[in-house]
């Protein structure tokens, strides 16, 4: 039951994190392309 708990937090972590990453690497892209 903890370790499963401790799981779900560092899946919805790594969720956010790559979902961060993903925004700043189109971020990226588009400034790139604007010049």
């Amino acid at each position: 039951m903890k370790g499963s708990f401790a799981q779900a937090c560092v899946g919805t972590h790594v969720r956010i994190r790559t979902r961060s990453a993903a925004s700043d690497w189109v971020a990226g892209v588009v400034r790139r392309s604007r010049q």
